[in-house]
């Protein structure tokens, strides 16, 4: 793989929290413009792993690389400037905007301040402001929550809220995106509209790490998956591949409810 195709590498990332390693020598890539699953066993250490890369948490040793760039030591803010975002397995949103409002905070403020520094700020401004409102409503369409644009987002459904944190993704258009488990809580009918939905924010040129449980999602849409177990990536390969691997097997696909 060339160099210039890896967005992402961690390389011999470890962590411990007192005796505990949760991460421990850890490395895999990610390729640009992927959608890459992260699986194994509860207490692989894979949501310690998103912390890890999303600066939540800092690493105690081994690098994490985003575009070149060494990121291991930088909090969670400076991360997300670099254009990589992370979803967390409980949906967040702000409960007391509309689900419009939500999306349209989301929006990427480099332009503004651009046209704050010009003679025209306030014609320029009123230009930015309606074509972001123009593409909130185009993604909460694309996203089937237009009919609830208005609805306070605390009110949404479990699934309605997980489809909204990815209508905010697509209004941020970050570089990258770090899921953890998408599939959490939510009904088949909407399982198979995120399913879209992913696929589409990765067509759109936004790189995907997704950590799931769900394996049958995982085979549906990712490109690629690599395999945790105790802190480590064992095995990286297509979920058709690991099912013949008798490391995964042993470590995880053997105790997984699956159906091959």
């Amino acid at each position: 793989m060339a160099d210039d195709d890896v967005l992402l590498e961690v390389r011999g990332v470890s962590k411990s929290f007192g005796g505990v390693h949760a991460v421990n020598d850890c490395s895999f890539v990610v390729r640009r413009g992927s959608l890459t699953g992260l699986i194994g066993p509860n207490g692989a250490g894979k949501s310690t792993t998103v912390e890890l890369i999303s600066g939540f948490q800092p690493a105690d040793s081994g690098k994490i690389v985003f575009d070149g760039k060494e990121i291991q030591r930088l909090p969670a803010h400076a991360v997300s400037r670099l254009g990589l975002i992370r979803t967390f397995q409980t949906p967040r949103e702000w409960k007391h905007l509309t689900t419009l409002e939500n999306v349209l905070i989301a929006a990427p403020d480099h332009s503004r301040e651009r046209l704050w520094r010009s003679l025209f700020a306030r014609r320029g401004l009123a230009a930015a402001e309606a074509a972001d409102r123009a593409r909130a409503r185009d993604l909460l369409e694309e996203f089937g929550l237009f009919n609830v644009r208005n609805e306070l987002a605390g009110n949404l459904s479990g699934g309605q809220k997980r489809l909204l944190e990815f209508a905010r993704i697509a209004m941020a258009r970050p570089r990258m995106v770090l899921l953890d488990e998408p599939q959490s809580g939510v009904n088949p009918v909407l399982g198979e509209r995120m399913g879209d939905a992913i696929k589409a924010m990765v067509a759109d040129g936004i790189t995907v790490l997704m950590v799931e449980h769900h394996l049958n999602f995982v085979e549906r849409v990712c490109d690629i998956v690599h395999v945790m177990s105790l802190g480590q990536c064992i095995a990286t390969g297509t979920m058709a591949e690991l099912r013949m691997d008798t490391t995964v097997i042993d470590a995880y696909l053997g105790q997984a409810e699956v159906r091959v």
